[in-house]
């Protein structure tokens, strides 16, 4: 081809092209030889006994030659026996020669290395019992009507789990509020993997907001149907999508998966769309198709829409007598045991918009290799009562942490997690960066009737605080670091908008900018009063970098001026307080003329006239968020997400600019030569 073009015009316009093509090729081959993990996932671990065998699932550009297992307290490689070519997939052999817990697993490929946290859990033997810790409705990314962010909400699941003896948690879904915000699924990530517990977790309709095909969910958390064995313990993960209940093709997948699981003695399922009505607690017994069609509004309008799937589900639940289906997406409790054998719990969302006489919470369930089910209830509540999560308003856990320092803290008012602390209660802080300088470090600490113990040891990345007892009001705040906090935090307010506010008609937003260069920053509130009036408390939600903002409630068109203050508290109680400063309203008035109305404003200007950075945040405030729907500008379609990389290799963002540059040189070549011949 290349000898028929016979202008040197036209040949120098196919060489630049070709050479941009393979250049372009290149580059794609580039980000797949990264390589990653497809199985086990730190979304969907495996479970498996000591001295057994295992594998695993690699995309790797050169046969792996390694393979490693890391824990807090352990750390060996592992002899791979096996490594073969399924497809374009490694399917990876080894032997579990580890002591029973949870690992992170590191598998070498020439010079890539591939990780996958929290992703095997090792048993010396099955467990007669599991905790499960079930969350729900995270919706990260979320400034809430109470000025707290979904994410401190997702920690405090987090942490308050493994305090109450869990033994893995499962996320059922909605678990950031826009699919299309990669970055919240990078917090989702961070925060989970604090957990020293495994987790379980699929999508909800949220997952697929502004992301139809649920690109970043599997890119980041995994995959959206599957299931996992841990001897008698059988768990599936299902996906009722963005229209709310699962499809004719999982169903198949779920049949299939259970009737090669018929010997497993606890069945477990789990997925976002509840099967039965918001709130409903109650007994259902019947055939499967005669409720579906004679008692519609016992079940959730997704479902009811769908008989034959609903019918079919309930088929299979009853055929091969699973034992717990878990549900969440109404930000409600619920519970139905159907036939006398199934339990279907709905939960309180955890980090989402709550309605009027709502709460935020998890909720705790024991089952146990025999298939009993012990749902616990909220001490003071039993089974069948309407709410029985625990609230999470009432106990607040904050965990900060730097390449120096590791700051933890619980306090609350709670009687009821009081009456729930048990043998198993501890929380394992994983310490962060140079591991050798932090464990040379000072532990801090300071306890406010609380019975606890910390557990140690030289070379093991991992601090236990062990939690015996507590009062129903406590405080427990253990700091691993190289300095004693002794000052207090800096604040100032930085801006007030609007400048003229107009009395009964403007909410105003205060951004203030908060820092502390010790063990960090717990509270960062803004208190505001009227002239002769109580003082009242906004909390504030992060802005951008040191920056925060507080936005006031719409006040009566009767308060003409305010006084507004911040006030910042760091985690070993420094209070920093800035002076009261005012700020005037715009008051309209009306004057009437002989014939035709007019009205004239009357101004006053605020005395406050600061800078701040200018920002986009794409945090969202909300009060109440059980969105069906959520807008899309192209029709959504479900399908079996198969994992995709948990981190982006290294690289891919600078080879997409330079893909995008050679294509931008080549057109640019191509018209200049064009226009010259």
């Amino acid at each position: 081809m290349y000898g028929q073009l016979k202008s040197w015009k036209a040949r120098l316009l196919f060489l630049i092209v070709a050479i941009s093509m393979l250049s372009l090729m290149n580059i794609s081959y580039a980000q797949q030889t990264q390589g990653f993990v497809l199985e086990p996932k730190w979304s969907s671990p495996i479970g498996v006994l000591e001295g057994q065998e295992a594998s695993a699932r690699v995309a790797c550009p050169s046969p792996p030659s390694s393979l490693s297992l890391i824990s807090p307290s352990y750390a060996v490689n592992i002899t791979l026996f096996d490594a073969r070519l399924d497809g374009n997939i490694y399917v990876v052999s080894f032997k579990i020669n580890v002591p029973s817990g949870l690992y992170d697993l590191e598998i070498s490929c020439g010079t890539t290395t591939l990780y996958s946290p929290r992703s095997i859990v090792v048993f010396p033997a099955w467990p007669e019992k599991l905790r499960i810790a079930h969350i729900t409705d995270t919706h990260i990314g979320l400034v809430l009507d109470n000025g707290r962010t979904s994410d401190s909400y997702l920690l405090e699941a987090v942490l308050l789990s493994t305090i109450l003896g869990s033994d893995l948690i499962i996320h059922t879904g909605d678990t950031v509020d826009v699919g299309a915000m990669s970055k919240d699924y990078y917090t989702l990530y961070e925060l989970t993997n604090l957990a020293g517990i495994p987790s379980l977790i699929v999508p909800g309709n949220h997952d697929y907001s502004g992301d139809s095909a649920l690109t970043n969910y599997g890119y980041i958390v995994g995959k959206n149907v599957y299931y996992t064995r841990w001897g008698p313990y059988l768990f599936i993960g299902l996906d009722t999508g963005y229209y709310g209940r699962l499809t004719s093709q999982q169903l198949d997948f779920l049949e299939k998966t259970l009737e090669e699981n018929k010997d497993s003695t606890m069945k477990i399922l789990f997925f976002h769309h509840p099967v039965f009505n918001t709130k409903l607690v109650a007994k259902v017994n019947g055939d499967p198709s005669a409720l579906v069609n004679r008692n519609p509004n016992l079940f959730y309008p997704s479902w009811r829409e769908a008989p034959d799937i609903t019918a079919r589900l309930l088929e299979l639940v009853d055929k091969y007598n699973v034992n717990l289906v878990l549900s969440g997406h109404t930000h409600a409790d619920g519970l139905v045991l159907y036939n006398n054998k199934t339990y279907f719990v709905t939960t309180v969302t955890t980090g989402g918009g709550v309605r009027e006489g709502d709460y935020r919470g998890i909720k705790i369930i024991d089952v146990y290799a025999n298939g009993t089910v012990n749902i616990v209830p909220r001490p003071g509540t039993t089974v069948f009562d309407p709410t029985i999560a625990i609230n999470l308003d009432k106990t607040s856990v904050y965990y900060a942490y730097s390449n120096a320092s590791l700051v933890f803290l619980l306090e609350g008012n709670d009687k009821d997690l009081k009456n729930m602390i048990n043998q198993n209660s501890r929380v394992a802080l994983r310490l962060i960066g140079n591991i050798d300088t932090m464990l040379n470090q000072t532990i801090y600490t300071k306890a406010e009737n609380v019975d606890y113990k910390l557990e140690y040891q030289a070379n093991i990345n991992e601090v236990n605080v062990k939690i015996n007892s507590l009062s129903e009001s406590y405080k427990l705040l253990i700091a691993i670091s190289n300095i004693e906090d002794t000052k207090p935090p800096t604040i100032e307010i930085a801006q007030v908008k609007p400048s003229t506010p107009i009395a009964g008609k403007d909410r105003i937003e205060v951004i203030v900018k908060a820092t502390d260069n010790e063990w960090g920053l717990k509270n960062i509130y803004v208190e505001y009063m009227a002239p002769g009036g109580d003082t009242y408390k906004v909390l504030t939600f992060p802005y951008t970098g040191e920056y925060y903002m507080a936005k006031l409630p719409l006040l009566p068109n009767s308060i003409t001026s305010l006084n507004i203050r911040a006030v910042a508290v760091d985690l070993a109680e420094h209070q920093s307080t800035t002076d009261w400063i005012k700020v005037n309203f715009v008051v309209p008035t009306t004057t009437l003329a002989s014939s035709t109305p007019t009205q004239t404003s009357v101004y006053t200007t605020t005395t406050q006239t600061t800078i701040v950075p200018t920002t986009t945040t794409t945090q969202t405030t909300t009060t109440q968020t059980t969105q069906e729907k959520p807008a899309e500008t192209t029709t959504p379609t479900q399908s079996i997400v198969t994992a995709t990389p948990t981190e982006k290799p290294s690289g891919t963002k600078n080879i997409e600019i330079l893909a995008s540059i050679v294509v931008l040189v080549v057109i640019l070549v191509a018209v200049l030569l064009l226009r010259k011949k």
